[in-house]
């Protein structure tokens, strides 16, 4: 939508709004990555994230050309994000535009994004640990049991 920005920040686009797709896939093949190693233990630090209810300040929207959704929204501040996940945040640089194109000007408008679909590993790994936790719990209740009838 913004001409000039993909140069940038060496995005293939910049949306000033929602974008809305019937389908979406991102490249995984084991063939297209290196260094593969294991997630080490993700439920600490998942733990320690504090998921927000928030609305969109929609004076800083209007004056920096932003297209920020309205009403109530869920997720994270980025700021608390970047101390636990920095490899899932980046610095923006939204563009100055002036009739539909960028204009060239530097930005004041700096912020912080998430990539909430990175998340997901991390929650997958979190759920997997939890699940190991329950399992060995489940083990120890049964064995309780069995000693309690035991003794009747």
């Amino acid at each position: 939508q913004v001409s000039g920005v993909a140069s940038a920040q060496k995005y293939a686009g910049y949306f000033n709004g929602n974008v809305f797709s019937t389908g979406s896939y991102l490249p995984s093949d084991r063939r297209l990555k290196k260094g593969i190693q294991p997630m080490s233990s993700m439920l600490n630090k998942l733990m320690q994230l504090s998921p927000s209810e928030y609305e969109y300040d929609q004076s800083v929207a209007i004056t920096g050309n932003l297209n920020l959704p309205g009403g109530k929204q869920l997720g994270f501040i980025a700021q608390d994000v970047v101390e636990l996940f920095p490899e899932l945040t980046l610095n923006v640089i939204h563009p100055v535009v002036k009739d539909g194109a960028n204009s060239g000007a530097p930005s004041p408008w700096q912020f912080t994004a998430v990539n909430y679909v990175g998340l997901i590993p991390i929650l997958t790994k979190a759920l997997q640990e939890q699940q190991t936790m329950i399992n060995a719990l489940k083990v120890e209740l049964d064995e309780l049991k069995k000693g309690l009838n035991k003794t009747k």
